[in-house]
């Protein structure tokens, strides 16, 4: 994992989520920051919570081809900002536009 983290491009400065284990079987969640990995545990939800708390508590900027994504669970799941953005609304008038194929 150490070797992995030292590997990645410099010009990755996000935090983002490295899992030990298969996307089947994950075994365990880390947040990497920098060059610095911050073990959170085997439960996805409280990686990602860390993991977005960190943009926070870092002051940084969301990654931005996934910005609408960061921005709908500040505004709707978090309830961190009180006005919704323009992206945020679109997202939301597209999940209720769609049908669940079963």
């Amino acid at each position: 994992m150490e070797e992995f983290v030292k590997g990645r491009p410099k010009n990755m400065h996000q935090p983002f989520l490295l899992c030990s284990g298969s996307s089947v079987d994950p075994l365990f969640f880390n947040v990497v920051i920098e060059e610095t990995i911050i073990p959170c545990g085997i439960k996805s939800s409280s990686a990602f919570k860390i993991l977005f708390s960190s943009f926070f508590v870092f002051q940084l900027h969301y990654p931005t081809l996934i910005k609408p994504l960061y921005k709908f669970f500040e505004e709707r799941i978090f309830k961190i900002s009180k006005t919704v953005s323009a992206t945020t609304a679109e997202f939301m008038s597209r999940l209720q536009t769609i049908r669940c194929v079963g």
